[in-house]
């Protein structure tokens, strides 16, 4: 095969390259809310859910960023951290992002076609050869 060994470099570089852009499909979205608002939501489940990963910012302009594994009607807790939500000011919520999701797919799949196209003119230059 002519381009053999580099065609299998070229499938676990297609690979990584992937994983690195479905792993930017995900960022953290602001909620554009009122604290008094921003409470209101988490307090009715509509932010901050289980599994959820937020930064939270308190009235004391701290900031924390955690997976939720539980939230009560005082708090919000991570593994190593709660926060009080009547101290809560503002949320971001860790959410896909359409568009970077969109490039990322259609990347992904224009790696795909032109590995596929590699693959296919090594096996026409291999016929050739023999």
């Amino acid at each position: 095969m002519i381009l053999g060994e580099k065609l299998k470099s070229g499938y676990v570089f297609v690979l990584g390259f992937c994983v690195i852009l479905l792993s930017g499909c995900m960022s953290l979205q602001p909620m554009d809310l009122s604290p008094e608002e921003v409470r209101k939501q988490i307090r009715a489940g509509e932010l901050a859910n289980l599994g959820d990963r937020i930064l939270v910012t308190t009235e004391d302009s701290k900031t924390y960023i955690f997976q939720v594994v539980e939230v009560t009607d005082c708090d919000v807790r991570g593994s190593e951290e709660a926060v009080q939500i009547d101290t809560i000011v503002s949320i971001h919520v860790r959410q896909p992002a359409r568009e970077r999701t969109v490039v990322a797919i259609l990347g992904t799949l224009g790696i795909i076609y032109t590995v596929a196209a590699l693959k296919a003119v090594d096996d026409v230059l291999d016929d050739i050869t023999n």
